[in-house]
């Protein structure tokens, strides 16, 4: 019994779709609006990632070497113990010995590139979306990016414009790449978007009936990822690439703003222990997942939209909604008060756990408010498929929304961005060693 019930919650736990914070790229600009974060004006010139490599083989040797070593320590099983012998090819030192050693998608590509921003216009060539962006499908909102090889670029726009890299190729995908050592995939689907969603999730709040017959669930790997990508920037930092130092530094950031998103870190935020029972007891247990499933990919999207959209106004159309939002970004931390002790000696995995603490419990009171903000059509009804719907605009069911329906999400959202935006800024923080 006890193993059929792990069975259970592991197929119904297996259909999670891979969602994230909509648009990084604005919420690191709005996070970093912050006066503290002033410095980032800097300008710095772009550096192919090619010749970072080269220039600084045997750091990097080391680097990787020290992070596996840490890493086995951590978390074996997720790992290939010859990396601990091999951690990095400095005789060849180029791009596929770097995508080997950080166990990224062998196809990725790392443009010099720059993020065009709502309501602009760019100043230089502009880069076709595919080219940067592999898995990018039309979804309504503004994407451009324009090249800037050779050209100078401020701390703060590097940190704006690959803030939403993770999620264009490099998570895609690696599961079947043995040499990696990721071992089997512990939720998700192993191709498309889903595939990376165990990099990008980290389930650490769950009930007991999950933790005791599903501990898998729980093996997110967003931790190695912000551990890794911290240590690539500080090294970059300490050996004179600032532009690599804030590109990767953008990547860790990216992960931390995914698990203050409620979506993130939890796996069905109305569930618990008797949720879990009705399933395991369920005489239609597929009927069940495809439903749960399809609510929770309506909800989540069409709150993903209206944030967007949102976030896009409040550099076209500003108006009370845009100013609340950004102001959030920019407020003052609920949680993250004691967070400058760590700024000398960080506890990354104290830092994420209290993050998705707050993350997790906050999920059950905004997934409600979804439902009643939204209405039962879009976030009630398991036969609409929002994605599929070609009548749906968020616009629309914008203007159909009351100010009191709006002002009730914004309370919501205010709760997870003002963590959101201090996240970002405690990693800007930790690798410039800086204090408020």
């Amino acid at each position: 019994m006890f193993k059929k019930i792990t069975f259970l919650l592991l197929n119904f736990l297996l259909l999670t779709h891979l969602w994230s914070w909509g648009s990084h790229y604005l919420i690191t600009l709005r996070s970093l609006e912050h006066p503290d974060m002033a410095f980032l004006d800097k300008e710095v010139p772009t550096e192919e990632l090619e010749d970072f490599i080269k220039k600084e083989r045997e750091g990097l040797y080391q680097l990787f070497k020290e992070y596996y070593e840490w890493h086995y320590k951590f978390n074996p099983k997720r790992m290939n113990p010859d990396y601990l012998k091999n951690p990095f090819d400095k005789e060849k030192a180029d791009l596929q010995a770097f995508l080997r050693s950080a166990r990224l998608n062998p196809k990725a590509r790392f443009l010099l590139v720059n993020r065009v921003l709502p309501g602009q216009k760019p100043k230089y060539k502009v880069v076709p979306i595919k080219e940067v962006y592999p898995y990018y499908k039309d979804v309504g909102f503004f994407f451009q990016f324009e090249d800037v090889k050779g050209k100078k670029v401020s701390l703060r726009s590097i940190l704006v414009t690959f803030a939403d890299e993770p999620d264009w190729i490099m998570d895609h995908h690696l599961w079947e790449i043995k040499e990696y050592g990721y071992g089997e995939q512990p939720y998700g689907e192993p191709e498309g978007e889903s595939s990376k969603a165990p990099f990008h999730m980290l389930f650490m709040h769950e009930p007991w009936i999950v933790q005791v017959s599903a501990p898998y669930l729980l093996e997110g790997m967003t931790i190695e990822r912000i551990v890794l990508f911290t240590k690539l920037a500080k090294f970059a930092k300490e050996t004179g690439h600032e532009y690599w130092a804030h590109r990767f530094l953008a990547w860790a950031i990216h992960y931390y703003q995914d698990l203050a998103q409620p979506y993130h870190a939890k796996a069905v935020p109305e569930a618990n222990f008797w949720y879990y029972t009705k399933y395991i007891f369920s005489w239609d247990k597929k009927g069940f997942q495809q439903r749960t499933t399809q609510l929770l990919k309506n909800k989540h999207f069409i709150y993903e939209d209206f944030v967007s959209v949102y976030l896009e106004k409040s550099l076209t159309e500003p108006d009370s909604i845009t100013d609340s939002l950004c102001y959030a970004l920019r407020k003052n931390p609920i949680i993250f008060e004691d967070y400058k002790k760590y700024l000398k000696n960080p506890d990354y995995y104290k830092v994420i756990y209290d993050l998705t603490k707050y993350s997790s419990d906050h999920a059950y009171q905004l997934d409600k408010n979804i439902q009643e903000i939204f209405g039962y059509k879009y976030t009630q009804d398991p036969g609409y498929d929002l994605e599929r719907d070609p009548e749906y605009k968020i616009t629309n069911v914008i203007t159909q929304l009351s100010e009191n329906k709006k002002n009730l999400l914004l309370q919501e959202t205010d709760k997870d961005f003002q963590n959101t935006g201090q996240i970002t800024r405690f990693a800007v923080l930790d690798l410039h060693q800086k204090e408020l």
